[in-house]
Parts: C-alpha cells; sequence; structure tokens
C-alpha cells in the first residue's frame, strides 16, 4: 500500500523530478551561461569597469585641467615669508625657476635655486615615483661656494607641487614652507 501512495505515474512529476540527470530547464540555463552573449555581458561587468573607471578618471582630468606634475612646475617661485616657519626665508630658496622647453622630449628640465645671501646653485631637474608618491630629484651642475659640494650629487627633496606653489614641511605635519608661482 504505500508503494501506492509514492509511486508517481510517468507524465505527472517528470519536470519537477531531480537527481544526477539535469531537469530540461538546466541544460537550457548552462547553454544560455556558455553563450557569446552570456561571456559578454560577464566581461562588461568584470572586466569593463576597471577600463570605464580609467575612461572616467581621464574625462575628469580633461574637463577639470589636471595636468602632469611636470607642467605644474615650471615657473618662478618665491617664498611666502609670512607663512611657514622662520627657518623657511632663512635656509631656504628665495626664489626657485623650473623651466623646460619641451616636456615630451624625455630631458630634464633645468632649475635654478638662488638664496637671500647671493648664494646659489642650478642644474637639471626630474622626478622619481615610488608607489604612489612623487618626489623631485635636483642634479646641481652650477653652484656658487656654499653649496660646492652638491656638484655630482643627486639631491631627494621633499617638495610638493600643488596649484601654483611648492610646499615643504618644516616644522611638524601642519607647518609648510611655501615658495608661491608669480608668473
Amino acid at each position: 500500500m504505500a508503494e501506492l501512495v509514492d509511486a508517481h505515474d510517468s507524465n505527472s512529476c517528470s519536470e519537477r523530478s531531480v537527481g544526477s540527470i539535469p531537469t530540461p530547464g538546466t541544460k537550457r540555463e548552462i547553454a544560455a551561461m556558455r553563450s557569446p552573449v552570456f561571456f559578454g555581458l560577464a566581461l562588461n561587468l568584470f572586466v569593463h569597469p576597471m577600463k570605464n573607471q580609467w575612461y572616467f578618471s581621464a574625462a575628469v582630468c580633461a574637463l577639470c585641467g589636471c595636468e602632469p606634475i611636470q607642467e605644474k612646475i615650471i615657473g618662478t617661485y618665491e617664498i611666502d615669508a609670512d607663512h611657514g616657519c622662520s627657518s623657511c626665508a632663512e635656509d631656504g630658496p628665495e626664489l626657485m625657476v623650473f623651466e623646460d622647453d619641451d616636456i615630451l622630449d624625455g630631458i630634464p628640465g633645468d632649475y635654478r635655486f638662488e638664496f637671500a645671501d647671493r648664494e646659489e646653485h642650478s642644474g637639471t631637474y626630474g622626478f622619481l615615483q615610488v608607489d604612489s608618491m612623487i618626489t623631485l630629484v635636483l642634479y646641481p651642475e652650477t653652484a656658487t661656494s656654499l653649496y660646492a659640494q652638491l656638484i655630482g650629487e643627486s639631491v631627494i627633496t621633499d617638495y610638493r607641487v600643488t596649484r601654483g606653489r611648492v610646499k615643504e614641511n618644516c616644522n611638524g605635519l601642519l607647518k609648510n614652507c611655501i615658495w608661491v608661482r608669480k608668473d
């Protein structure tokens, strides 16, 4: 008697039965996942967002006027004696000049630093990128007597270039020596 209760006729339960043989609907789902359309959608969802983010970032930079650091630094900067530490005006350059006729040629640009005591040094400059940090590196070629020991050396600086200013930490996190672009 129990066998009659559990027994199904061949037409009523065949589509709802699940076992080691997939139901007919499962075969269609697997075939759809293997189709080029499904693969293309998956590719767009998982791979292309990175590509789309790059396009979005590039568009924002184009609209907002973002420029590479090589272009940002070109100009003449004077020390802002009203900001920063007292040592900024005493020890730092009064004037910083960065020039580069063609930033795309791969040839380093030229720089000149002039100090209060009529001392100076000049040469070429470049940028060193380590992880996400970009550092200005000076390569002095000529200098007055006080800075003569720098000739032939690579001077790695702590300068940061932001919005027409060059900044350097002086005392603590919030104090900066600031040079303001004048041209």
